[in-house]
């Protein structure tokens, strides 16, 4: 009887550790199943140690998070239970583009639209559409993708692109 009260005690102590046990063995056993145990122990070591990345940076940060989870075959993730309340943590996760201060916002707005100006308007358009479609099924954005993608590799701008590069200059789209 004292085993069995001090088992429930260990679970209740470690609880919030058997969620990421069982689905890191449930990894390690479908990637073994189909690659081997090295390959599946190193791909499962590999995405717990860079998601205990992820939890352990929001844990300096004060954030309330997750330990990680994993689906085989698809991805690991720590779920943010909180997050970050200021711009310089969202930038560094990259959750932002780029944090600037108010007195610089409107040089930096205008050098984003210069740069945006010079980009290929073709290629702009496409993203503008790939966005607009996201909302589909994965079969119909992957088609889309891959309709786009076919259509930019045939453009002038792609050969203007590739010209540039080997050229060394910057590019001059149309």
């Amino acid at each position: 009887m004292q085993r069995l009260f001090l088992l429930v005690v260990a679970a209740l102590k470690f609880g919030k550790l058997v969620p990421t046990v069982a689905t890191m063995l449930l990894a390690i056993g479908v990637y073994a199943l189909a690659y081997g145990w090295r390959y599946a122990a190193g791909i499962v070591a590999m995405l717990f140690l860079h998601e205990m990345g992820h939890y352990i940076a929001a844990r300096q940060r004060g954030l309330a998070v997750r330990l990680p989870m994993f689906i085989p075959f698809l991805f690991a993730w720590t779920t943010l239970e909180d997050m970050p309340h200021d711009a310089e943590t969202a930038e560094r996760w990259g959750m932002i583009w780029k944090v600037v201060d108010d007195a610089s916002l409107a040089n930096e707005a205008e050098a984003l639209a210069a740069r945006l100006v010079r980009s290929p308007a073709g290629a702009l358009a496409g993203i503008k559409q790939l966005f607009g479609a996201a909302s589909g099924s994965l079969d119909a954005q992957l088609d889309l993708e891959a309709r786009f993608q076919g259509e930019a590799g045939r453009s002038a701008d792609f050969v203007e692109g590739v010209n540039a590069f080997q050229n060394k200059r910057p590019p001059r789209f149309s």
